[in-house]
């Protein structure tokens, strides 16, 4: 797609004439339903038409991602995989740990691709993954492996915060570089979004993993940046990793990530997911989402030519934020 200009440097703004009552509409539900949500942009046809902070956050502020992080860990996997880093996601998980023994055949089988789209098995029922247990351990990666499971469950979706470390840790080995380094070389700096410096981790108590005290990219005890959360940035370079994707991988003439890779990680299977991204639609119109706990997203809609982000303060009982867009952004856009 042909664009005026690329928001390297920074966004560049354009009226555009909302309805009042759809305005009043979001902003009530935003005093009510979503009052946690700091920070809304929505870019349109490639200029930001809306950009507001709220609670006291400014555009300089940098909130936790929380598991937005996953989708820019996605990116991530399709550079290295285009780079030859890794030869297929059809590889077995193990291959990469020589060092963990096991004679079952299903965890050897487990591949990466089944991690991707949270159909690998793991020893948790869906939905209660043992998350508390894991960050209070002392190696996340040898709990990781432990908790590979030797049932063969793999059609089963089983979201898993745990299986993305192991994906981060792949990456690292891989490319031979920490996960933050390698971001900032080969996504983060290419559009022009704020490299991410080194931060020690003091503790890993909750605020340093999830709240006021994440910094930068956080990483585990052995010092692997995780794969599943703890990456702090702005709204706006929220907007312009969407963007990206909005553009099919492409900027301003340079394949950051390929094309296949998007469409790959675009691509519903029998669940509502891709590679580390939620595939929703409503009338006719796909949302690829990269959804976070708290309500951090964002959301990607190529058929409006449209990208909305959107930071929140953590709270547990966050509302899904594509209901959110469904019932008061769109709206806003559609005829």
């Amino acid at each position: 797609m042909d664009r005026n200009y690329w928001p390297t440097r920074g966004w560049k703004y354009k009226d555009y004439k909302f309805e009042k009552n759809l305005l009043d509409k979001m902003n009530s539900s935003l005093e009510d339903e979503y009052n946690n949500i700091t920070g809304i942009m929505m870019i349109k046809d490639g200029y930001c038409v809306f950009e507001e902070y709220y609670n006291g956050v400014t555009a300089k502020d940098k909130k936790p991602l929380a598991s937005v992080s996953k989708s820019i860990l996605s990116a991530l996997f399709g550079i290295a995989l285009e780079q030859g880093y890794i030869k297929s996601i059809d590889e077995p998980v193990l291959n990469f740990f020589p060092d963990f023994k096991t004679d079952d055949i299903c965890k050897k089988n487990i591949t990466l691709r089944q991690i991707l789209n949270m159909t690998a098995p793991f020893d948790f029922p869906a939905w209660k993954e043992p998350l508390g247990d894991f960050v209070q351990s002392e190696n996340w990666l040898e709990y990781a492996l432990n908790l590979l499971s030797e049932k063969n469950d793999k059609k089963r979706f089983k979201y898993s915060t745990i299986g993305t470390h192991l994906l981060a840790i792949v990456l690292a080995k891989a490319t031979g570089i920490p996960l933050r380094r390698y971001a900032n070389k080969y996504l983060f700096s290419q559009i022009g979004m704020d490299l991410i410096p080194y931060y020690p981790m003091t503790a890993f108590g909750f605020d340093n993993l999830f709240g006021r005290y994440v910094k930068g990219w956080i990483y585990d005890p052995q010092g692997y940046s995780i794969g599943g959360f703890g990456i702090n940035m702005s709204l706006r370079d929220m907007a312009k990793f969407g963007f990206l994707y909005l553009n099919e991988g492409t900027w301003d003439g340079k394949e950051v990530i390929s094309k296949q890779w998007v469409k790959d990680s675009f691509t519903r299977t029998k669940y509502n997911y891709g590679y580390l991204w939620w595939i929703y639609n409503h009338r006719g119109i796909d949302g690829y989402c990269a959804l976070g706990i708290g309500g951090q997203c964002i959301c990607v809609i190529p058929k409006l030519d449209l990208v909305v982000a959107i930071s929140s303060s953590f709270i547990h009982d966050s509302r899904n934020r594509w209901i959110f867009i469904k019932n008061h952004i769109l709206p806003m856009f559609v005829d």
